[in-house]
């Protein structure tokens, strides 16, 4: 699915998409390793892929590049399944 030339979506198609959040730690940390239009296209994708999460927005947390970091360590995993668990957590009460 593909936005046309206005940047719209076709109308059967928007019920298929999912809001996407990107956070100000992740805005901060894509500018150092992708370009805008890159960063416009991973967020395009995970909108348009419903079965990357469940009915509910995605935020996108962090993003490194490969020559940065090749894997997080078990703190670092641990400090974003927190931070996500906090997020639904908020997101839900809120909603």
């Amino acid at each position: 699915m593909t936005a046309g030339a206005s940047g719209a979506y076709p109308i059967a198609d928007v019920a298929r998409l999912r809001t996407v959040v990107e956070t100000p730690a992740y805005l901060s940390a894509a500018r150092g390793v992708l370009s805008d239009t890159l960063r416009e296209r991973v967020v395009d994708m995970v909108a348009e892929n419903p079965e990357v999460g469940e009915d509910a927005p995605l935020f996108l947390l962090t993003v490194f590049a490969k020559n940065e970091k090749a894997s997080l360590t078990a703190g670092e995993r641990a400090a974003l399944i927190g931070a996500a668990k906090k997020l639904a957590a908020d997101y839900r009460r809120d909603t």
